[in-house]
């Protein structure tokens, strides 16, 4: 799944990155606006899981591939991890 056919299908859904921002903002996902958005996150990792196995080093490969933004494997371990 291309990052273009992913944002075909949540456009034909009626999600778009602003709708995903404010669930994200209500839920705790995060707690302010960051370079890191909701529906890149989504995106890479529906396409690694459709690929196999999704490791967070592969989620952070696959936004930087798609974005070009950066981001390390921790920052995406922080991100799927429960604070407790």
């Amino acid at each position: 799944m291309q990052k273009n056919d992913f944002n075909l299908l949540t456009g034909n859904l009626n999600i778009n990155n602003e709708k995903l921002i404010e669930i994200a903002l209500e839920t705790g996902f995060i707690k302010r606006k960051r370079l890191l958005c909701p529906l890149n996150f989504l995106s890479a990792v529906c396409t690694e899981s459709a690929i196999g196995t999704a490791s967070y080093n592969d989620i952070a490969a696959r936004i930087d591939a798609d974005s070009g933004l950066c981001v390390s494997r921790q920052a995406i371990w922080k991100k799927v991890t429960m604070k407790r």
